[in-house]
């Protein structure tokens, strides 16, 4: 699903969408239905009149979703998440803490995925319910991974 950004000085009448990240996959940016290509972090785009302007993405890192900045002017496809949800997400990277490298992974695993959750469309309940349930999976499976290279590196 791609989302709009409206409001852009000198792209009126055109279609400006930002198209989320998949998996293996980056955020793309799409202009006219032409997804427009980077270049060190930089998109070239032209306006309306035919001056070109430079944009780029600007993320969090926790937020799944990033900003467009055109001319030093931030524009939104979405709702940024409030800092509560941004808090809620991040927690299980707390997993680093007591589990080193593996526990970082699993916690930035599950911290994406609750990021992800949280751009759902669906009750706030069920969505920290559901992002409860992912950091606890996340904790879960770093205590099952941990046994196993335990097991493997004492060789029984």
């Amino acid at each position: 699903m791609d989302y709009p950004i409206d409001g852009i000085p000198g792209f009126e009448g055109r279609k400006v969408l930002l198209r989320p990240a998949g998996f293996f996959s980056g955020v793309k940016l799409v202009v006219d239905d032409s997804v427009v290509t980077s270049r060190l972090g930089k998109f070239t785009l032209q306006r309306n009149d035919g001056t070109v302007v430079e944009a780029r993405l600007r993320s969090n890192y926790i937020d799944t979703f990033p900003q467009l900045i055109v001319d030093k002017t931030v524009y939104s496809a979405v709702k940024p998440l409030a800092w509560y949800e941004l808090v809620w997400s991040a927690l299980p990277i707390l997993i680093l803490f007591i589990g080193g490298a593996l526990g970082a992974v699993c916690g930035l695993v599950a911290a994406y995925f609750n990021s992800r959750v949280f751009r759902m469309n669906m009750q706030s309940i069920y969505k920290y319910l559901l992002t409860g349930l992912i950091s606890v999976g996340a904790f879960v499976v770093y205590f099952i991974l941990s046994i196993l290279f335990y097991t493997l590196i004492r060789g029984q």
